[in-house]
């Protein structure tokens, strides 16, 4: 068993529940989660395979681009900020142990010294590019936890290869869809309300590129996104950029004409 395809299958998970709303594709994705925080992590780090019971060998960077990808979806569709927190503390691993000198990021852990050359993969091949997975990750969190330095990084990760990128399209789509949201923006979309489960599940039927979705059901929560976002226990929806929102709505179906 890999680290890095469970993962992806768990984001997998997570969009088939956006699309369908069948709780059934929901359990299963935080089952799994569940599976590879008990199999594939240790008081180290985490690992790259689990076999005969036993996790084995360091997870590489794709691992960790595609577990922080999914605990960020898993938060999308159950509002637990835990999801939101294990993505950050893997985002801070990443970025202490596996960074170079030209703003990218190393396949491997530096602790691992049987490779001669630590290299860097920037391309998309059957999976997308885990530097640019890692890049988009950061994107979405630096908004959420307020860390400049990550969108920071992430551009300057992507400036690094934009001249290579822009002449083989094909090969850098990851990359291309970071480009589009620094061009464009990304919409913050913020739901709040003791009952804001239940309008949920229509917001994530409706494909919206370039966002940040944070929920939360309680007033009791630290982050910048939700603050005096409560208003009399309503569910409430606002849409904003830079943390700047529209007057909020307090209907889905008014929410979603305009998003």
């Amino acid at each position: 068993m890999l680290l890095g395809w469970n993962a992806l299958m768990i984001t997998a998970y997570c969009k088939a529940y956006a699309t369908t709303s069948n709780e059934h594709y929901k359990q299963v994705a935080i089952q799994q989660i569940q599976f590879l925080e008990n199999h594939f992590k240790t008081q180290e780090q985490w690992k790259h395979t689990y076999k005969n019971g036993i996790p084995k060998i360091n997870a590489f960077l794709d691992d960790y681009a595609y577990l922080i990808e999914a605990y960020i979806h898993l938060q999308e569709i159950t509002a637990n900020e835990i999801f939101l927190y294990a993505a950050q503390n893997l985002t801070d691993y990443v970025l202490e142990f596996f960074s170079s000198d030209n703003d990218l990021l190393y396949y491997t852990h530096q602790a691992q010294t049987d490779n001669l050359i630590r290299k860097i993969e920037i391309y998309d091949g059957a999976l997308p590019s885990a530097n640019a997975v890692i890049a988009k990750s950061m994107l979405y969190l630096g908004i959420i936890f307020e860390k400049k330095e990550w969108k920071l990084k992430a551009e300057k990760m992507l400036q690094t290869l934009l001249p290579t990128a822009t002449k083989h399209p094909t090969s850098f789509a990851a990359w291309l869809i970071i480009l589009q949201e620094l061009v464009f923006g990304t919409q913050e979309i913020v739901l709040c309300g003791e009952n804001i489960l239940d309008d949920l599940p229509l917001l994530l039927q409706k494909y919206i590129p370039n966002k940040v979705l944070q929920i939360s059901t309680t007033e009791k929560n630290n982050f910048s996104l939700l603050k005096n976002r409560f208003e009399n226990k309503k569910n409430t929806f606002y849409l904003c950029r830079n943390y700047s929102c529209k007057k909020p709505l307090y209907n889905i179906n008014e929410f979603l004409a305009i998003v």
